[in-house]
């Protein structure tokens, strides 16, 4: 069940910052997918590194991340669970109402409504969830807050010198996750499993 409270707090998510990093993304697109073809060409030691390090936004990179905090703190783990499912479902969402194409693709653009992968580019899932997992874990363990949201960043770097997402589209996944890990983490947005 997903459960929305009015309690107030001090995040991250709040003030300009995000709708001003995803205006400059934009800004960057063409830059953006320029820099990473000069970067990380395909067979480059960037490249093949970016191919694992991105891994860790993906599937079995998020259950390692949450099983992880769920051993030390049941609490954090259920937390970060929730945050990363919010994450997930608002990025697939998003992807399939907008249609935007990737830059490998071929074809720039915004297609509406479609359930082809390579037109599912808008906003980036890897980096929404990796960073809604390190906004729960800055939350629980502040000491912790600047690395996890730097090896989050990480991983949004990853997917513009793959080639899998346009820099906008990575700001956007930023925001939206950093968003939603304060939300849950906060209790303005429920965790979802009751344990």
């Amino acid at each position: 069940m997903i459960v929305l409270s009015t309690s107030q707090g001090a995040s991250a998510s709040g003030g300009l910052w995000w709708p001003a990093g995803v205006a400059a993304g934009f800004a960057l697109d063409e830059e953006g997918a320029l820099w990473a073809e000069r970067v990380a060409p395909e067979g480059s030691t960037i490249e093949r590194l970016s191919r694992y390090i991105t891994e860790l936004g993906g599937p079995l990179g998020m259950t390692l991340g949450i099983a992880a905090l769920w051993s030390s703190d049941p609490e954090a783990g259920a937390t970060g669970l929730s945050a990363v499912a919010h994450a997930a479902i608002a990025t697939y969402g998003l992807k399939i109402l907008t249609g935007r194409a990737r830059p490998a693709h071929g074809e720039a653009g915004w297609f509406g409504p479609t359930l082809s992968d390579g037109k599912h580019s808008f906003p980036s899932g890897h980096t929404a969830v990796s960073f809604a997992l390190a906004t729960v874990v800055g939350h629980k363990y502040p000491e912790y807050r600047e690395e996890a949201l730097a090896l989050a960043a990480v991983v949004g770097l990853t997917r513009i010198l793959l080639g899998r997402h346009w820099t906008s589209d990575v700001m956007a996944g930023a925001a939206l996750g950093v968003f939603l890990g304060d939300a849950v983490s906060e209790g303005r947005l429920g965790i979802l499993w009751e344990w």
